[in-house]
Protein backbone atom coordinates (compact mmCIF):
# COMPACT_ATOMS: atom_id res chain seq x y z
CA UNK A 1 0.00 0.00 0.00
CA UNK A 2 2.04 3.14 -1.28
CA UNK A 3 -0.92 5.70 -0.77
CA UNK A 4 0.67 8.57 1.50
CA UNK A 5 -1.22 11.69 2.37
CA UNK A 6 0.82 14.90 2.17
CA UNK A 7 0.14 17.85 5.41
CA UNK A 8 -0.83 21.33 4.30
CA UNK A 9 0.00 23.43 7.02
CA UNK A 10 4.15 23.01 7.67
CA UNK A 11 3.99 26.34 10.41
CA UNK A 12 1.60 26.75 13.65
CA UNK A 13 0.43 24.00 15.88
CA UNK A 14 -1.66 21.90 13.27
CA UNK A 15 -4.33 19.18 14.53
CA UNK A 16 -5.02 16.52 12.20
CA UNK A 17 -8.32 15.27 11.81
CA UNK A 18 -9.70 12.00 10.02
CA UNK A 19 -13.40 11.53 9.12
CA UNK A 20 -14.72 8.35 7.61
CA UNK A 21 -18.08 8.50 5.32
CA UNK A 22 -20.36 6.93 2.80
CA UNK A 23 -22.73 8.69 1.30
CA UNK A 24 -25.66 8.04 3.20
CA UNK A 25 -23.71 9.99 6.08
CA UNK A 26 -22.69 13.01 4.91
CA UNK A 27 -25.87 15.07 6.10
CA UNK A 28 -24.30 14.12 9.51
CA UNK A 29 -20.99 14.40 9.53
CA UNK A 30 -21.76 17.68 7.93
CA UNK A 31 -23.34 18.52 11.50
CA UNK A 32 -20.49 16.85 12.89
CA UNK A 33 -17.92 19.31 11.01
CA UNK A 34 -20.05 22.13 11.49
CA UNK A 35 -20.07 21.86 15.65
CA UNK A 36 -15.93 21.25 15.49
CA UNK A 37 -15.35 24.80 13.36
CA UNK A 38 -17.25 26.77 15.19
CA UNK A 39 -15.46 25.74 18.36
CA UNK A 40 -12.15 25.90 17.21
CA UNK A 41 -9.41 28.16 17.56
CA UNK A 42 -7.77 30.91 15.14
CA UNK A 43 -4.79 29.78 17.15
CA UNK A 44 -4.62 26.36 15.26
CA UNK A 45 -4.57 25.04 12.07
CA UNK A 46 -6.80 22.27 11.94
CA UNK A 47 -5.76 19.70 8.61
CA UNK A 48 -8.99 17.74 8.23
CA UNK A 49 -9.06 14.78 5.39
CA UNK A 50 -12.38 12.21 5.07
CA UNK A 51 -12.09 9.18 3.39
CA UNK A 52 -14.73 7.94 1.26
CA UNK A 53 -16.05 6.17 -1.09
CA UNK A 54 -19.07 6.25 -3.22
CA UNK A 55 -20.12 10.14 -2.61
CA UNK A 56 -20.95 12.96 -5.27
CA UNK A 57 -18.51 15.99 -6.13
CA UNK A 58 -21.83 18.09 -5.58
CA UNK A 59 -22.23 17.05 -2.30
CA UNK A 60 -18.05 16.97 -1.87
CA UNK A 61 -18.58 20.70 -2.64
CA UNK A 62 -20.34 21.59 -0.11
CA UNK A 63 -18.09 19.85 2.26
CA UNK A 64 -15.27 22.06 0.98
CA UNK A 65 -16.90 25.22 1.47
CA UNK A 66 -16.92 24.75 5.09
CA UNK A 67 -13.04 25.20 4.94
CA UNK A 68 -11.16 28.60 6.23
CA UNK A 69 -7.48 29.77 6.08
CA UNK A 70 -6.52 28.14 9.04
CA UNK A 71 -9.17 24.92 8.21
CA UNK A 72 -8.48 22.57 5.76
CA UNK A 73 -10.96 20.00 4.41
CA UNK A 74 -9.60 17.25 1.74
CA UNK A 75 -10.81 14.22 0.41
CA UNK A 76 -9.31 10.71 -0.22
CA UNK A 77 -11.53 8.01 -2.59
CA UNK A 78 -10.93 4.70 -0.34
CA UNK A 79 -12.61 2.87 -3.39
CA UNK A 80 -9.27 1.48 -5.08
CA UNK A 81 -7.40 0.23 -1.37
CA UNK A 82 -11.00 -1.36 -0.54
CA UNK A 83 -10.96 -3.11 -3.63
CA UNK A 84 -7.64 -4.99 -3.17
CA UNK A 85 -9.08 -6.16 -0.54
CA UNK A 86 -13.16 -6.87 -1.57
CA UNK A 87 -13.51 -10.39 -0.28
CA UNK A 88 -11.56 -9.60 3.49
CA UNK A 89 -14.74 -7.59 5.03
CA UNK A 90 -17.18 -8.67 6.96
CA UNK A 91 -20.66 -6.73 6.20
CA UNK A 92 -23.90 -6.25 7.50
CA UNK A 93 -26.79 -3.96 7.43
CA UNK A 94 -25.59 -1.92 10.43
CA UNK A 95 -21.76 -1.94 9.21
CA UNK A 96 -20.56 -1.01 5.55
CA UNK A 97 -16.58 -1.19 4.35
CA UNK A 98 -16.34 2.08 5.62
CA UNK A 99 -15.80 0.97 9.48
CA UNK A 100 -12.55 -0.55 8.16
CA UNK A 101 -11.05 2.78 7.36
CA UNK A 102 -9.42 2.94 10.48
CA UNK A 103 -7.16 -0.23 9.94
CA UNK A 104 -5.34 1.88 6.97
CA UNK A 105 -4.68 4.94 8.75
CA UNK A 106 -1.92 4.34 10.29
CA UNK A 107 -0.01 3.94 6.60
CA UNK A 108 -2.51 6.37 4.85
CA UNK A 109 -0.71 9.07 7.49
CA UNK A 110 2.19 8.11 7.94
CA UNK A 111 3.87 11.35 7.26
CA UNK A 112 1.92 12.30 10.39
CA UNK A 113 3.16 11.75 14.18
CA UNK A 114 -0.47 10.99 15.49
CA UNK A 115 -3.97 11.82 14.04
CA UNK A 116 -7.22 12.27 15.47
CA UNK A 117 -10.22 9.85 13.95
CA UNK A 118 -13.44 10.96 14.25
CA UNK A 119 -16.86 9.15 13.30
CA UNK A 120 -19.78 11.51 11.76
CA UNK A 121 -22.18 10.76 14.44
CA UNK A 122 -21.01 13.24 16.73
CA UNK A 123 -21.64 17.13 18.03
CA UNK A 124 -17.96 18.41 19.22
CA UNK A 125 -18.26 21.36 22.07
CA UNK A 126 -14.81 22.12 22.68
CA UNK A 127 -11.34 22.80 20.80
CA UNK A 128 -10.63 19.68 19.53
CA UNK A 129 -7.44 20.62 19.96
CA UNK A 130 -7.75 19.27 23.73
CA UNK A 131 -7.99 16.04 22.54
CA UNK A 132 -5.61 15.96 20.42
CA UNK A 133 -3.11 17.24 23.20
CA UNK A 134 -3.80 13.87 25.27
CA UNK A 135 -0.36 12.58 25.90
CA UNK A 136 0.07 9.36 24.90
CA UNK A 137 2.79 8.31 26.80
CA UNK A 138 4.26 4.86 25.50
CA UNK A 139 0.57 3.51 23.96
CA UNK A 140 -0.58 2.96 20.56
CA UNK A 141 -3.92 4.43 20.75
CA UNK A 142 -6.38 6.16 22.86
CA UNK A 143 -9.41 5.72 23.33
CA UNK A 144 -12.60 5.74 26.04
CA UNK A 145 -14.04 2.72 27.66
CA UNK A 146 -17.78 1.46 26.54
CA UNK A 147 -19.40 1.16 30.48
CA UNK A 148 -22.87 -0.43 28.01
CA UNK A 149 -20.78 -3.36 27.60
CA UNK A 150 -20.91 -4.51 31.45
CA UNK A 151 -24.66 -4.02 31.46
CA UNK A 152 -26.43 -7.67 31.41
CA UNK A 153 -28.70 -5.92 28.57
CA UNK A 154 -26.34 -5.38 25.81
CA UNK A 155 -25.30 -8.38 23.36
CA UNK A 156 -21.88 -7.42 23.95
CA UNK A 157 -22.04 -8.53 27.66
CA UNK A 158 -21.23 -12.71 27.23
CA UNK A 159 -19.78 -12.00 24.10
CA UNK A 160 -16.83 -10.27 24.86
CA UNK A 161 -15.24 -12.49 27.57
CA UNK A 162 -16.30 -15.61 25.73
CA UNK A 163 -15.81 -14.90 21.99
CA UNK A 164 -13.08 -11.92 22.25
CA UNK A 165 -11.57 -13.11 25.58
CA UNK A 166 -11.26 -9.78 26.73
CA UNK A 167 -12.44 -7.71 30.18
CA UNK A 168 -15.48 -6.15 29.42
CA UNK A 169 -14.51 -2.82 31.87
CA UNK A 170 -11.25 -2.90 29.38
CA UNK A 171 -12.84 -3.14 26.35
CA UNK A 172 -13.05 0.49 24.54
CA UNK A 173 -15.25 2.25 22.12
CA UNK A 174 -13.67 3.02 18.47
CA UNK A 175 -15.44 5.94 17.12
CA UNK A 176 -12.96 8.40 18.76
CA UNK A 177 -9.58 7.91 18.22
CA UNK A 178 -6.41 8.97 19.00
CA UNK A 179 -3.23 7.17 16.83
CA UNK A 180 0.14 7.18 17.49
CA UNK A 181 0.72 6.74 13.60
CA UNK A 182 5.14 7.25 14.75
CA UNK A 183 4.62 3.78 16.04
CA UNK A 184 2.06 1.82 13.76
CA UNK A 185 3.32 2.82 10.53
CA UNK A 186 6.37 1.07 11.43
CA UNK A 187 4.78 -2.75 12.16
CA UNK A 188 1.84 -4.01 10.01
CA UNK A 189 -0.76 -2.77 11.57
CA UNK A 190 -3.24 -3.27 9.03
CA UNK A 191 -2.09 -6.65 8.41
CA UNK A 192 -2.69 -7.43 11.98
CA UNK A 193 -6.36 -6.52 11.97
CA UNK A 194 -6.92 -7.97 8.73
CA UNK A 195 -5.96 -11.18 10.76
CA UNK A 196 -7.71 -10.46 13.49
CA UNK A 197 -10.89 -9.88 11.56
CA UNK A 198 -9.91 -13.57 9.60
CA UNK A 199 -10.01 -14.96 13.03
CA UNK A 200 -13.58 -13.46 14.21
CA UNK A 201 -15.30 -14.20 10.73
CA UNK A 202 -18.49 -12.72 12.17
CA UNK A 203 -17.71 -10.06 14.64
CA UNK A 204 -20.77 -8.05 16.25
CA UNK A 205 -18.42 -4.38 16.29
CA UNK A 206 -16.57 -5.54 13.42
CA UNK A 207 -13.60 -2.92 13.38
CA UNK A 208 -13.61 -2.24 17.43
CA UNK A 209 -13.99 -5.58 18.31
CA UNK A 210 -10.33 -6.44 15.85
CA UNK A 211 -9.04 -3.11 17.53
CA UNK A 212 -10.04 -3.80 21.06
CA UNK A 213 -8.01 -7.33 20.47
CA UNK A 214 -4.79 -6.14 18.73
CA UNK A 215 -4.26 -3.05 21.14
CA UNK A 216 -4.71 -4.73 24.03
CA UNK A 217 -2.03 -3.41 26.58
CA UNK A 218 -1.63 -0.22 24.87
CA UNK A 219 -4.24 1.79 24.55
CA UNK A 220 -4.42 5.24 26.87
CA UNK A 221 -7.41 5.78 28.44
CA UNK A 222 -9.06 9.12 27.18
CA UNK A 223 -12.01 11.19 29.70
CA UNK A 224 -15.89 10.06 28.98
CA UNK A 225 -16.28 13.59 28.23
CA UNK A 226 -14.45 13.04 24.95
CA UNK A 227 -17.01 10.09 24.29
CA UNK A 228 -20.38 10.38 25.58
CA UNK A 229 -22.34 7.71 24.29
CA UNK A 230 -26.03 8.48 23.60
CA UNK A 231 -26.87 4.67 24.20
CA UNK A 232 -25.85 4.81 27.31
CA UNK A 233 -27.89 7.53 28.26
CA UNK A 234 -31.09 6.83 26.34
CA UNK A 235 -31.21 3.11 26.37
CA UNK A 236 -29.47 1.36 29.47
CA UNK A 237 -31.72 1.22 32.50
CA UNK A 238 -29.67 2.11 35.68
CA UNK A 239 -25.99 2.18 33.65
CA UNK A 240 -24.96 3.67 36.86
CA UNK A 241 -24.69 0.16 38.62
CA UNK A 242 -22.33 -1.73 36.25
CA UNK A 243 -19.90 1.14 36.20
CA UNK A 244 -16.73 0.57 38.72
CA UNK A 245 -17.05 4.23 41.06
CA UNK A 246 -14.27 6.23 38.86
CA UNK A 247 -16.04 5.73 35.40
CA UNK A 248 -19.52 6.39 37.22
CA UNK A 249 -17.36 9.50 38.84
CA UNK A 250 -16.44 10.25 35.34
CA UNK A 251 -20.02 9.62 33.36
CA UNK A 252 -21.89 11.88 35.68
CA UNK A 253 -18.94 14.80 35.46
CA UNK A 254 -19.28 14.33 31.53
CA UNK A 255 -23.10 14.54 31.81
CA UNK A 256 -22.70 18.06 33.30
CA UNK A 257 -19.97 19.00 30.26
CA UNK A 258 -19.96 16.77 27.61
CA UNK A 259 -17.15 17.44 25.50
CA UNK A 260 -17.98 15.49 22.40
CA UNK A 261 -21.13 13.70 22.33
CA UNK A 262 -21.43 10.80 20.09
CA UNK A 263 -24.85 9.53 18.91
CA UNK A 264 -23.80 5.77 18.38
CA UNK A 265 -26.32 2.49 18.59
CA UNK A 266 -29.84 2.82 17.03
CA UNK A 267 -31.36 5.79 18.36
CA UNK A 268 -29.89 8.57 16.83
CA UNK A 269 -30.92 12.84 17.56
CA UNK A 270 -32.30 12.62 14.05
CA UNK A 271 -34.72 9.87 14.51
CA UNK A 272 -35.73 11.04 18.55
CA UNK A 273 -35.39 14.45 18.82
CA UNK A 274 -37.22 14.24 22.12
CA UNK A 275 -34.67 12.34 24.05
CA UNK A 276 -32.20 13.82 26.43
CA UNK A 277 -29.31 15.83 24.72
CA UNK A 278 -30.59 15.22 21.21
CA UNK A 279 -30.75 19.30 21.31
CA UNK A 280 -27.60 19.73 20.86
CA UNK A 281 -26.94 17.60 17.47
CA UNK A 282 -30.59 20.50 16.47
CA UNK A 283 -28.17 23.13 17.35
CA UNK A 284 -25.84 22.60 14.65
CA UNK A 285 -28.28 21.06 12.07
CA UNK A 286 -30.03 24.33 11.86
CA UNK A 287 -27.16 26.16 10.87
CA UNK A 288 -26.48 23.89 7.95
CA UNK A 289 -28.07 23.75 4.43
CA UNK A 290 -29.21 20.06 4.54
CA UNK A 291 -31.49 21.15 7.70
CA UNK A 292 -34.70 20.94 5.75
CA UNK A 293 -33.09 17.43 3.96
CA UNK A 294 -33.01 16.22 7.46
CA UNK A 295 -36.42 17.18 8.64
CA UNK A 296 -37.81 15.48 5.33
CA UNK A 297 -35.78 12.33 5.12
CA UNK A 298 -36.33 11.73 8.61
CA UNK A 299 -40.35 12.09 8.14
CA UNK A 300 -40.45 9.23 5.64
CA UNK A 301 -38.65 6.90 8.01
CA UNK A 302 -41.03 7.95 10.68
CA UNK A 303 -44.25 6.73 8.06
CA UNK A 304 -42.31 3.71 7.49
CA UNK A 305 -41.83 2.94 11.39
CA UNK A 306 -45.73 3.78 11.93
CA UNK A 307 -46.40 1.18 9.10
CA UNK A 308 -43.88 -1.61 10.34
CA UNK A 309 -45.32 -1.76 13.80
CA UNK A 310 -48.85 -1.97 13.09
CA UNK A 311 -47.78 -4.56 10.24
CA UNK A 312 -45.83 -6.35 13.55
CA UNK A 313 -48.52 -5.61 15.46
CA UNK A 314 -51.47 -7.57 13.58
CA UNK A 315 -48.37 -10.48 13.15
CA UNK A 316 -48.42 -10.98 16.78
CA UNK A 317 -52.37 -11.10 17.03
CA UNK A 318 -52.36 -13.43 14.20
CA UNK A 319 -49.83 -16.07 15.40
CA UNK A 320 -51.99 -15.90 18.38
CA UNK A 321 -54.92 -16.92 17.08
CA UNK A 322 -53.71 -19.61 14.83
CA UNK A 323 -51.36 -21.15 18.07
CA UNK A 324 -54.68 -21.93 19.33
CA UNK A 325 -55.91 -23.71 16.40
CA UNK A 326 -53.11 -25.89 15.78
CA UNK A 327 -51.30 -28.62 16.99
CA UNK A 328 -47.71 -29.98 16.86
CA UNK A 329 -44.88 -29.19 15.19
CA UNK A 330 -47.15 -26.39 13.39
CA UNK A 331 -48.18 -25.05 16.99
CA UNK A 332 -44.24 -24.89 18.13
CA UNK A 333 -43.73 -22.86 15.04
CA UNK A 334 -46.44 -20.35 15.65
CA UNK A 335 -45.29 -20.05 19.29
CA UNK A 336 -42.15 -19.27 18.46
CA UNK A 337 -43.49 -16.16 16.44
CA UNK A 338 -45.31 -15.10 18.94
CA UNK A 339 -41.92 -14.76 21.04
CA UNK A 340 -40.14 -13.27 17.87
CA UNK A 341 -42.88 -10.61 17.62
CA UNK A 342 -43.75 -9.93 21.02
CA UNK A 343 -39.65 -8.96 21.42
CA UNK A 344 -40.13 -6.73 18.50
CA UNK A 345 -43.28 -4.71 19.95
CA UNK A 346 -41.10 -4.39 23.63
CA UNK A 347 -38.24 -2.86 21.69
CA UNK A 348 -40.22 -0.23 19.35
CA UNK A 349 -42.72 0.53 22.60
CA UNK A 350 -39.17 1.08 24.10
CA UNK A 351 -38.28 3.39 21.61
CA UNK A 352 -41.27 5.13 21.70
CA UNK A 353 -41.13 6.28 24.90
Amino acid sequence: MNYKIEKVFNTGKTIPIVFATDKGFIPYMYVALTSLIENSSLENNYDIVILYTDVDEYNLNRIAKLSKSNISIRFFDMSTIMNNYVNTWYTCKAYTEAVYYRFIIPQLFANYNKILYLDGDIIVNCDIAELYDVDLEDNWVAASIEPSVSHVKSPAYKYIPSVLKLKNEEYFNSGIMIFDVEKLSKMDFFGMCVEKLKEIKTPKFPDQDVLNIVCLGHVKRLDISYNLMWNIINYYDNIWKYMTKESYEEFQNALKNPKILHYCGGYKPWKKPSLPYSEYFWIYARKTSFYEQLLYSNLQVDIKNVIYRRKTYCKYLIYKLLSKVTFGKLKNKYNEKIVKSKTAIQCYRKALR
